[in-house]
């Protein structure tokens, strides 16, 4: 037998893994993270939320979101605004991208953008030790990006190329094309869907001196919303968040872009044939005219998770998938704005093309018996339970708990409202979701998009036809 070695000799200087940080027990209630939030307002009038708590590894979540502008005053600038925040991340003050990215790598943290028409959102991820340096970091992208005009290129390169494997991909045709039904704005508006072609000209188009005179003339630190969650000290820290924006103001008028609800959605059904696809999309929606706040909206959440947003044990997910085996997905979801009276209701499933057709007799089956019977009491129960344990779930993320308080904040409200929804989900009746339902669905109002390689459906089709014309007679 060979000899044993010596442990000491094989660990050698080997000191072990860095030690973690451990986590404090904090329940994530909409009453305790309600009475863990400390609520202020910047010298610029930016609000903010803090909620310090013990995290595992010290870590640290930031949301900061900056609005601007107005509908009429962006007009045009839609793509200048979804590539604004992306271009200031690649170069500030002296530094190149690779340089904030080495920082960033240096730090052990992570910063991700996003952009739209009236706002920007920046989220940081950090650790205690690690977040003045990356607060600094921070303002400088903010107060002196440089907008390289080489970047634009890159980032112009990857989203026209992106778009144009868009153009043939089920998924994002049914998905723009149901967005385009689901909205009711002229091409020059900010609120406008665009079809892909016209994502690709539009971002072929895009100049740097757009993006500079967006930044220039619009963008500072007086509308918004910034929440930090996780190890941090609050007295220290807020100094920091004030330099973020102290003096960073602009003279250009602001007015939240709102987003109309009450939009006709007719049941036609848009075929988009994409030749040499293997998996076919239907997707289906409409909108309602409600908000968040809206008396009806937990019946309308109960009936949505019933329906198809409970995964397999789903009216959806149980009769197409498991019951026919029609579906490799199936679902819905209902997203309902906490500000305009506007809510979408989607419906999706993802199949063989040769089965879309079926797929679609269910669905709309399932709907109908939904709007007509409504639900049983086992069924509320059941929604009501895995709706309540989800929300717990997502809110074990501390980015989630900064993404709710900025929706909090720019709504003007607190994590009380969320509370306030759970009270009424508890009060909830089977025959008040059925009331809700009859009042707000039809199956009718609901636009259908179906997209896929639908030539083999027609000659499988026309195969059977002719197999059953050239057969002998019985």
């Amino acid at each position: 037998m060979p000899p044993t070695p010596s442990i000491a000799e094989l660990v050698g200087e080997y000191q072990g893994r860095e030690s973690i940080a451990a986590g404090e027990a904090f329940e994530v209630t909409s009453e305790n993270i309600d009475a863990r939030t400390i609520r202020k307002e910047l010298s610029t009038g930016l609000k903010v939320a803090l909620v310090p708590k013990k995290t595992r590894g010290e870590s640290v979540r930031l949301r900061l979101t900056l609005r601007y502008g107005t509908a009429e005053s962006l007009a045009k600038l839609s793509t200048a605004a979804e590539l604004l925040p992306s271009l200031m991340v690649r170069g500030a003050g002296d530094l190149s991208r690779q340089d904030i990215q080495d920082k960033l790598d240096q730090l052990k943290s992570t910063l991700s953008q996003t952009g739209n028409a009236g706002d920007l959102t920046f989220t940081l991820q950090t650790r205690r030790e690690s977040l003045p340096e990356v607060l600094e970091l921070l303002k400088t992208i903010l107060r002196k990006p440089t907008l390289p005009e080489d970047e634009l290129e890159i980032i112009r390169n990857a989203m026209v190329t992106n778009y144009a494997q868009q153009k043939t991909d089920p998924l994002s045709l049914a998905r723009t094309a149901v967005s385009r039904r689901l909205s009711d704005y002229p091409p020059e508006d900010v609120r406008y869907v665009a079809s892909i072609p016209e994502r690709i000209e539009r971002w072929e188009a895009v100049k740097r001196s757009e993006v500079a005179r967006l930044y220039s003339e619009f963008l500072g630190g007086q509308h918004g919303e910034l929440s930090v969650v996780g190890d941090f000290d609050v007295d220290e820290t807020l100094p920091r968040l004030e330099a973020l924006v102290s003096g960073w103001t602009t003279s250009t008028p602001y007015g939240r872009i709102a987003k109309e609800g009450d939009v006709e959605v007719t049941s036609d059904r848009e075929a988009i044939n994409t030749p040499d696809k293997d998996n076919a999309v239907y997707l289906a929606g409409t909108v309602l005219p409600m908000n968040d706040a809206n008396a009806d909206y937990p019946a309308v959440l109960m009936a949505n998770y019933v329906l198809g947003s409970s995964g397999l044990s789903s009216r959806l997910g149980d009769r197409v998938r498991q019951k026919e085996g029609l579906s490799y997905g199936v679902g819905s979801f209902v997203n309902a704005s906490p500000i305009d009276t506007r809510a979408t209701l989607l419906v999706y499933a993802i199949t063989n093309p040769l089965n879309i057709g079926k797929v679609e007799t269910a669905i709309r089956e399932e709907l109908q018996r939904l709007i007509d019977d409504g639900i049983t009491q086992d069924e509320l129960d059941a929604a009501r339970t895995g709706y309540l344990q989800n929300q717990l779930v997502e809110r074990s993320d501390d980015g989630e708990i900064a993404r709710l308080l900025n929706e909090n904040l720019q709504a003007g409200r607190t994590m009380d409202f969320h509370a306030g929804l759970e009270r009424e989900l508890a009060k909830l009746t089977p025959e008040r979701v059925h009331e809700v339902l009859k009042k707000h669905v039809a199956v009718d109002d609901i636009g259908v998009v179906v997209a896929g390689d639908f030539n083999k459906q027609a000659a499988t089709e026309e195969a059977a036809v002719g197999g059953q014309e050239g057969a002998p007679a019985p």
